[in-house]
This record gives structure tokens, C-alpha cells and sequence, in this order.
């Protein structure tokens, strides 16, 4: 059979490289079933909040954002929550079990060996 040229991928497709310690979980994250919802027209909040409340992620389509704003307000969003919010304002989202959600100081211990009181959340 003779070539033919180059095959035209599905758009998107990207190819990614990464460290073998790392692929196992990125199979197993490729067998999910990740929700794509369309920003094109105005999304269904319940689809959007299903995904992240279910998985915590979803795949965006269509989405007319201008990113560097985005990623600018969300920072700042953040920060603003995290510095300036009470204790009692952070507590009414606090971890579901989902473990989703806002988790303070020294409230749960992942390693027990250095931080037998708790982590501290750095």
C-alpha cells in the first residue's frame, strides 16, 4: 500500500509526554467518564454542578473567556477567601464526603509521622 500523507487527528488531540511513575494514573483518568458541557449557549448550572460535586472535573467547551483575566480573578477570588473570610464563612463550605470543600489547620492528619497533630495546610 502506498502512503498517503499524513492522517487528519480529531480535533482537539493533543500528544503529551510524561514520567512513568505518573501514567498509571493518568489511564485511569482517562477511563472516566468526564463530562463535556457547551459554553456556547448558557449551561444547565445543575450539569455544571453535578460534575464538580460527582467527579470535580468537566471538560469546557466553547467557552468565549479571555483566560488571563480568568485565571487573574479566580486568584484573586481565592486569596480573598482564604485571607479574608471568617472562620464561620470558611466552616459553611467546609469538606463533604466527596472531599470537597474547606479543611482548616491541623483538621486532618496525612502523615501521621511528622505531623501527628495534623497538617498544617502550607
Amino acid at each position: 500500500m502506498a502512503w498517503q500523507g499524513p492522517r487528519t487527528l480529531p480535533e482537539p488531540f493533543a500528544i503529551i509526554l510524561v514520567p512513568n511513575d505518573i501514567a498509571p494514573l493518568l489511564f485511569w483518568m482517562a477511563s472516566l467518564d468526564i463530562p463535556s458541557i457547551d459554553f456556547s449557549k448558557q449551561p444547565d448550572a445543575k450539569d455544571v454542578s453535578t460534575a464538580m460535586a460527582n467527579l470535580g472535573f468537566l471538560f469546557i467547551k466553547n467557552a468565549d473567556i479571555p483566560s488571563q483575566d480568568l485565571v487573574r480573578d479566580m486568584f484573586a477570588l481565592s486569596k480573598e477567601f482564604f485571607e479574608g473570610e471568617s472562620l464561620d464563612e470558611k466552616q459553611k463550605v467546609s469538606v463533604t464526603v466527596q472531599n470537597r470543600g474547606w479543611i482548616g489547620n491541623r483538621q486532618e492528619a496525612l502523615d501521621t509521622g511528622e505531623h501527628p497533630k495534623g497538617d498544617l495546610k502550607e
